[in-house]
């Protein structure tokens, strides 16, 4: 793995997971604080980008590996968070409330993997050449 990709994903890491903070603390004010809303938003969120960023970057390899890994490892590795997800519905559990514990498994485990094939297959639409075009472009400019 070259120093490029390194730096790739230390500079996705940093902004994915400040973008999971600021997310996370914006969902809670709007939507209060009965189940982490946030860690659910980045975690559905995330699962769905992931899909549609993996088949796009199969069918485009011309995209560089190290924006790829900056990207899918470094971004969305730090935007999505399971630690966070285990640690909230523990703590929910561990204080009472297990109904919003329960809550927060269930709807963190039956979504997820079912964001990654939307994403997937709005990689299909021809919007998506332009709109990565575009995000090339204005990542590199």
């Amino acid at each position: 793995m070259s120093e490029l990709s390194l730096l790739a994903i230390a500079i996705g890491g940093g902004c994915g997971s400040v973008a999971r903070f600021l997310l996370a603390r914006e969902m809670g004010r709007w939507l209060g604080n009965f189940l982490p809303y946030g860690t659910l938003a980045v975690n559905v969120l995330g699962s769905f980008v992931l899909g549609w960023l993996a088949t796009v970057f199969l069918d485009r390899p011309e995209i560089n590996s190290a924006l790829q890994l900056g990207v899918a490892v470094g971004f969305l590795g730090a935007f999505t968070t399971f630690s966070t997800f285990s640690f909230e519905s523990v703590q929910l559990l561990l204080s009472g409330a297990g109904l919003a514990g329960s809550s927060q498994c269930y709807c963190q485990c039956s979504s997820l993997p079912w964001n990654v094939l939307p994403g997937h297959a709005v990689s299909s639409l021809k919007l998506t050449p332009r709109l990565l075009n575009f995000l090339i472009s204005a990542t590199l400019s």
